[in-house]
């Protein structure tokens, strides 16, 4: 909850950053320098915000990741926790039903481990994938904002050009 609001922040600042440019380029235009450094002063007060918020976004998901990784690895304590039960129980029965009813739950404790220890692996995996999305994502903002501030006037038809390159490597 605390990082939807965080990221719904981090948008807001993007569209005020967004038309304090625009004002910004107006002012320009009409020759109104004074007013055009005021609003350059704004933007650069509002990046250093988003800047910030994203920082906590980014720190809260990694927290999270780490929480959910700790869940998991007390799941998996827990399971070989029981097979080491299984186990003493195990030296102390000596009979033979009991015997083959103590290997039984060995056994399956030592599935619920292995299907425990694949399913962290796969989180890990897949949380690593998110990061590695993310960080992508990030920087695909930053070169837009790079490609913004040094030529903010370019050409529609330039621009379609490269959207359609992006999106050609990003298939590939």
């Amino acid at each position: 909850m605390l990082e939807k609001r965080i990221a719904k922040s981090v948008d807001r600042v993007k569209g005020e950053e967004k038309k304090l440019y625009r004002k910004m380029l107006d002012a320009i235009i009409e020759n109104e320098r004074e007013l055009a450094k005021d609003y350059a002063r704004q933007i650069l007060r509002m990046r250093k915000k988003r800047r910030i918020l994203e920082k906590y976004l980014s720190k809260l998901r990694l927290m999270r990741v780490d929480l959910e990784t700790a869940i998991s690895a007390k799941a998996f304590q827990d399971a070989l926790l029981a097979s080491a039960k299984a186990i003493l129980r195990l030296r102390k029965s000596l009979n033979e039903t009991g015997l083959i009813i103590e290997l039984e739950k060995i056994r399956n404790t030592f599935e619920e481990i292995g299907i425990a220890a694949d399913e962290i692996e796969e989180s890990i995996d897949f949380r690593e994938e998110e990061r590695v999305e993310e960080f992508l994502r990030k920087a695909e903002t930053v070169a837009e904002e790079l490609i913004k501030e040094e030529l903010p006037e370019l050409p529609n038809k330039i621009l379609e050009e490269e959207d359609e390159e992006i999106e050609e490597e990003r298939r590939e």
